[in-house]
């Protein structure tokens, strides 16, 4: 079985959710959503966990040692089919970010508005501006600012960010809108996932694009959530995005949930708390650094070089990506956990304690959990440097013609798609085996670097197959019969 054929009933029971590791503010509105909206408790917790990680940006991080710091960032996938609640429960949840964004919207119409009236005033001025007289200075454009996504095009997420410093969350009922805004950058999806990669990081951002101006980004934060239907997870977690580490870096919920019922009505008093607790993160000024004391690094240090060290080295592939990102997923989480038990009124201490590093350290045990039950019903394809070899690449051509540019096999084939070098590897291993020829045009009048062109040597038993088949040749009409004489009566 394949993501493309993922069938939910065949994966074995997930363990029971570690409810008792929430905040007391998040684990109360969990399971008061889940009553309401008779979606599973994970699916809301998930969900919550990335709204107070969205929420808390850039306004905190976390320091585990001197060199490692880390952002709240969090990327959160729901996998559960279409009718089953989850979209009302991500509305439930993101409220609190819904309200800021309303009126980060209205505030940003009154700010146009008062823009367009200043910009009437500077137009008068400078028509009665008299010869001599210095040129008066136009009134500054306002800045948009913003708390969500909902669908942009990657120039739109940099400006975005750009102009909101405490960071944004991307919420979608479909993650692939989020994931598939690649879309928007002339089929070059691979860069649109590394810049959702580099916005993963925190890290410092610079963009320079022709006819442009410069973006900068000084600690970029983003958070991303939203459902994705098991039938279409092949298309989000692509084998491009499996090996670039961008899907292990989801905490992913899989949940064979029945289609939803009527459910109750939730609770306001827990409404109004958890809006409180947000609330109150969003407040914070950006740029706060929280520490963690010695006790919590301890447990991190015993869980990074312990059960986590050795699932990298005695599992491969999907598995042991997902638990190398496990000890930053797990720093994040610890932030969460401690900036939610402060904005409640739950703890008063300053640096991250102990108990929020042991409860993030086991939430990250259970979502790595969920991918390792994936693993156990999903066949991983082989490695990919076994698809990068000289044979592969006599067999890619051979069953294509038997000869290409090799811009085009980079273009063209998944194995070579961002391994250059490999590809000219094994290009000239066939051309030392006498099995290929690479013809190497030279540059023409203007200039340039013309790409090279493979051949097979041996005429490839099958015929290139080109994108759109060619319209059949018309074939000669046949000469129309002799009508027969009829008498006219």
């Amino acid at each position: 079985m394949n993501l493309r054929t993922l069938n939910m009933k065949a994966l074995r029971q997930p363990a029971d959710f570690p409810l008792d590791c929430l905040p007391r503010v998040l684990r109360q509105r969990v399971e008061d959503v889940s009553r309401a909206t008779a979606v599973p408790v994970p699916s809301v917790a998930l969900i919550g966990l990335v709204a107070a990680a969205g929420a808390i940006g850039n306004r905190l991080r976390i320091k585990v040692k001197r060199s490692w710091i880390e952002c709240a960032a969090h990327f959160g996938m729901v996998v559960q089919e279409s009718g089953t609640g989850k979209s009302t429960a991500l509305k439930a949840m993101m409220q609190p970010l819904h309200d800021a964004e309303r009126a980060c919207i209205e505030a940003n119409r009154q700010a146009k508005a008062a823009h367009e009236q200043s910009m009437r005033l500077f137009t008068m001025e400078r028509k009665r501006k008299r010869p001599g007289e210095p040129e008066p200075e136009p009134p500054p454009s306002p800045v948009g600012k913003r708390v969500m996504l909902h669908e942009a095009t990657p120039e739109a997420v940099l400006k975005r960010l750009s102009e909101n410093p405490a960071g944004l969350t991307w919420v979608s009922d479909e993650l692939l809108r989020a994931l598939g805004f690649g879309r928007y950058t002339k089929g070059d999806a691979g860069s649109a996932d590394a810049l959702i990669l580099e916005l993963y990081e925190g890290a410092a951002l610079a963009v320079d694009r022709a006819g442009q101006d410069p973006v900068f980004i000084p600690e970029a934060s983003l958070s991303i959530v939203g459902g994705c239907q098991p039938g279409k997870l092949h298309q989000a977690f692509t084998e491009d995005r499996m090996e670039s580490g961008l899907a292990p870096r989801f905490l992913m919920v899989l949940v064979d949930a029945p289609p939803s019922g009527f459910g109750t009505d939730d609770d306001p008093a827990t409404d109004e708390a958890w809006a409180h607790a947000l609330r109150s993160i969003m407040a914070l000024p950006v740029g706060g650094i929280i520490s963690v004391s010695e006790q919590s690094r301890a447990l991190l240090r015993r869980a990074a070089d312990g059960p986590w060290k050795s699932m990298q080295a005695s599992r491969t592939g999907l598995i042991r990506a997902v638990a190398g990102k496990a000890r930053g997923k797990a720093a994040r989480l610890a932030l969460v956990h401690h900036a939610l038990r402060r904005a409640s009124g739950e703890s008063v201490d300053a640096e991250v304690d102990a108990i929020s590093m042991d409860a993030a350290i086991r939430l990250v045990d259970w979502f790595m959990d969920e991918w390792a039950r994936l693993g156990e019903v999903v066949t991983t394809d082989e490695p990919a440097e076994a698809k990068r070899t000289p044979e592969a690449l006599e067999a890619w051509l051979a069953c294509r013609g038997g000869s290409w540019s090799l811009r085009d096999v980079q273009q063209q084939s998944a194995a070579y798609r961002r391994h250059r070098v490999d590809l000219w590897r094994d290009a000239q291993a066939l051309e030392a085996a006498g099995r290929a020829r690479i013809d190497r045009a030279a540059p023409g009048a203007k200039g340039g670097r013309p790409s090279a062109t493979i051949a097979l040597v041996t005429p490839s038993p099958y015929p290139h197959i080109p994108e759109t088949s060619p319209k059949p040749e018309p074939q000669a009409r046949a000469p129309s019969p002799t009508p027969l004489a009829v008498p006219i009566i």
